[in-house]
């Protein structure tokens, strides 16, 4: 199946797939101890991962191509093909970790702008709410002032009509004092004229 695999891979040209199906071959081979059949293929797979830079197919290869030269006695071969394989782990290892913390880093500058975003509103709300407070305060005031004036008008629109209607109950007293002077005059006059009769 994984012949196959290879082969379909070949066809379309997917270099991951056929490095992926070289990889597990070269795997089985090693299982049935065909060492040379396992090496052809996991060197195949280790040269297409290197063409397209496909990391984790390339530290699978170095570690079974250890294997492979630890099987056969070659020792030397097994701890070069060990430190590739260690390299490329760490390599991943250290390219996951700055991924992670890049994405650590990205959630927490975000994190803190949506903070400061958030603080931000709370202090615009805050100042809404104060803009909002001297408004009524300046209406209040105002109304208050209006009403004063307003009330300030009656009473001296009151006065004023008290006044005046003063001066008419007084004009009216002294012209019915005149009037009543008039009247004893008349009286008077009419008592003299009778007593002279």
């Amino acid at each position: 199946y994984y012949l196959n695999a290879l082969k379909i891979a070949e066809e379309l040209g997917d270099k991951i797939g056929m490095s992926n199906s070289c990889n597990h071959i070269g795997a089985l081979y090693f299982m049935q101890k065909n060492i040379i059949e396992a090496k052809r293929y996991l060197l195949k797979s280790l040269k297409i991962s290197k063409e397209i830079n496909e990391k984790y197919t390339l530290m699978y290869s170095y570690f079974s191509l250890s294997e492979c030269e630890m099987k056969v006695g070659n020792w030397e071969g097994a701890y070069e093909y060990h430190q590739l394989y260690s390299q490329m782990k760490d390599s991943i290892f250290n390219e996951e970790s700055s991924k992670q913390i890049a994405e650590m880093q990205t959630k927490y500058e975000t994190e803190k702008k949506e903070l400061e975003i958030e603080n931000l509103n709370k202090d615009s709300a805050i100042k809404e709410t104060e803009i909002k407070k001297q408004n009524l305060q300046k209406i209040a005031f105002a109304s208050g002032f209006a009403l004063m004036l307003i009330l300030a008008f009656v009473i001296f629109r009151g006065y004023k009509q008290k006044h005046k209607a003063n001066e008419i109950i007084s004009a009216q007293k002294t012209e019915v004092e005149k009037q009543k002077e008039l009247v004893d005059d008349k009286n008077k006059s009419l008592e003299t004229a009778y007593k002279h009769i």
